[in-house]
């Protein structure tokens, strides 16, 4: 089973989960604070953290940058529609370094599935021919 996913498709894929996983929230709470933090909380975080593991797996070249692009779209969406300004910067800041933990370990098991996955197969052709 090959991947022929282009490294730059799979780059705008990440970018645009971070960026939908900030503005659906956004968008779906009224700009209502403790609705929002709702809706991210159980909804994009684990969409992101899946969707790292699921990029891993499509292009297991480079989980990390897919984690990271991810974090990179949520982030600059998140600074652009910061509301009261930008006083928890520094706190935000140490918050997604946790979730980059998560976001990178998500990816790199979707990019190990898949080496393990391709390894069954290059093994069964063999066996086949």
């Amino acid at each position: 089973m090959r991947h022929m996913w282009s490294n730059k498709i799979v780059l705008a894929a990440a970018l645009l989960v971070g960026i939908s996983a900030q503005l659906i929230p956004h968008l779906i709470s009224g700009r209502e604070p403790d609705t929002e933090a709702m809706f991210w909380v159980f909804g994009s975080f684990p969409a992101m953290i899946i969707a790292s593991g699921i990029l891993g797996f499509i292009a297991p070249s480079h989980p990390t940058l897919w984690a990271i692009a991810i974090m990179l779209g949520d982030f600059v969406i998140g600074l652009l529609t910061a509301q009261g300004g930008l006083n928890l910067l520094p706190i935000g800041l140490l918050l997604y370094a946790v979730y980059a933990i998560l976001y990178i370990l998500a990816g790199h098991v979707g990019a190990f599935i898949c080496r393990r996955v391709n390894k069954a197969d290059n093994g069964s052709e063999k066996r086949n021919l």
